[in-house]
């Protein structure tokens, strides 16, 4: 509990390590989802309901785990509702796959990341770096573009099935009024 203007959230969800070949379709999931102005959550929580000021989601890999969160930045008297909602539009990706247009959206926009976020040399460095240390071996962008294209709408949608479970779920709040026992109730809620 703090007293600040606003309630921050984080939603976790542990998911696969860098080395699982899902990793394609929980990265689609993850740009479905959060990660842009246009996705699920930014147009739901933000734009449709209007209860967060800031929403995103993120994947992140390891040698050995990995995973999926959701960071939301909410009006106080708003925590819950928000919860509920971010819970249930994850619970919606986990039961129906994602439209042939919302995907071929995510891949564009991952595609494009990818090919942008290799424009100066010192970020070439890094991907060369990370290819080695991480994975042993150094993809081209086309080799990575292929597998993004590889990734069909059942795929993305059994990644969600697969992440969004109630045993998977870390709930973590700072803000008024956040008691362990209330955040443990909104996080059993839309799951299975």
């Amino acid at each position: 509990q703090k007293g600040i203007e606003q309630t921050h959230l984080a939603l976790g969800f542990r998911g696969g390590s860098r080395h699982d070949p899902a990793r394609y379709a929980a990265k689609l999931l993850s740009v479905i989802l959060g990660e842009n102005m246009s996705s699920r959550l930014f147009q739901r929580i933000r734009e449709r309901h209007g209860l967060a000021y800031s929403i995103a989601s993120q994947i992140a890999y390891f040698h050995d785990t990995g995973s999926f969160s959701v960071l939301a930045g909410v009006e106080n008297e708003k925590t819950a509702r928000a919860v509920r909602l971010i819970l249930q539009t994850l619970a919606e990706a986990a039961a129906k796959p994602p439209s042939a247009a919302e995907l071929r959206r995510a891949k564009d926009y991952v595609v494009g990341q990818t090919y942008m976020g290799l424009e100066s040399t010192s970020n070439q460095m890094m991907w060369a770096g990370e290819g080695m240390i991480g994975y042993g071996a150094v993809l081209s962008p086309r080799e990575i573009e292929a597998r993004i294209a590889a990734v069909t709408r059942e795929e993305v949608r059994r990644v969600a099935a697969g992440l969004f479970r109630r045993e998977n779920l870390a709930l973590a709040s700072v803000g008024p009024g956040a008691t362990k026992e209330g955040l443990a109730e909104l996080g059993a809620g839309a799951l299975g």
